[in-house]
């Protein structure tokens, strides 16, 4: 391995095991966020939302409702957190919290069984019976929810509307795209692809970037990137902690990639590092 790609994946791995939380909130709620706290923090969020039903508050509303999905990840319910970011845009369809909406970057092997109470949310969210405006960020979700279901015709419903969602404007189109990659990696085998998806990486905003990272670090290691792989894996938990679910698998990913490159003695620490 180059010199400096090896100094730049030790000072990476470096950088994430000597982090401390900094705190700076505004409130009992925020504190218990910036700690780490994030069942307490739910907890506290969930009172003051109560507390913020007035028009001229209905900001504040709704930065708390995205701090309450934030916290259902963090904690790794992400079936409560999907079910919250659909409370979410049921009052603010065109809501701008692109940056929390917990889209399965990262879901389990798909196996037989009875759909989850998430699986009919979004399913009610495309239904024009129930819901003439979901918004494109609920319709993002809807989509990518029923993309991993493990009944074939919900599935490949999810995937078409994925690839719709691409045809349009915004947010909602650009991580629609991102979320296809997953389709892409069992045949990805060239540098050259995987520049396309790199590529495709830079129109997203940093805030947005979390699961499309983890998916570069999968489609690097599958072209044979390693240390490439590793750079962006690292990416997660440094720059998104609060996505525990998303970056204990992306130190699950590393750890077993630097075991191949010959380094167990970091692969040891960081996989001490998922709690």
């Amino acid at each position: 391995m180059p010199i400096v790609q090896r100094r730049s994946i030790s000072n990476l791995t470096l950088l994430f095991l000597c982090l401390t939380s900094t705190v700076s909130a505004d409130g009992p709620a925020d504190d218990a966020f910036a700690k780490g706290n994030y069942l307490t923090a739910r907890e506290l969020y969930v009172q003051a939302r109560e507390n913020e039903r007035s028009p001229e508050k209905h900001k504040e509303w709704l930065r708390i409702s995205a701090q309450i999905v934030r916290c259902d990840t963090a904690i790794g319910d992400l079936e409560r957190a999907g079910l919250d970011f659909f409370y979410l845009c049921s009052v603010d369809p065109q809501t701008a919290f692109y940056d929390c909406i917990p889209l399965p970057w990262n879901p389990p092997m798909i196996a037989p069984r009875a759909p989850t109470n998430l699986e009919k949310a979004a399913e009610d969210v495309l239904d024009p019976l129930k819901n003439r405006s979901p918004g494109p960020a609920a319709m993002l979700l809807a989509s990518g929810i029923l993309s991993v279901s493990p009944r074939n015709d919900v599935r490949n419903r999810g995937l078409m509307l994925l690839r719709e969602l691409t045809q349009t404007e915004g947010p909602a189109a650009k991580l629609a795209g991102a979320l296809l990659w997953k389709q892409q990696l069992p045949t990805l085998k060239t540098v050259n692809e995987l520049a396309i998806l790199e590529n495709g990486l830079e129109k997203l905003p940093e805030p947005f970037r979390a699961g499309p990272y983890f998916l570069l670090g999968r489609a690097a290691a599958n072209v044979g990137e390693q240390e490439k792989a590793v750079l962006y894996w690292m990416r997660l938990p440094i720059l998104y902690p609060d996505n525990k679910p998303l970056a204990d698998a992306a130190l699950f990913e590393t750890a077993r990639m630097l075991e191949k490159l010959g380094r167990p003695d970091e692969a040891v620490k960081l996989r001490n590092s998922i709690q």
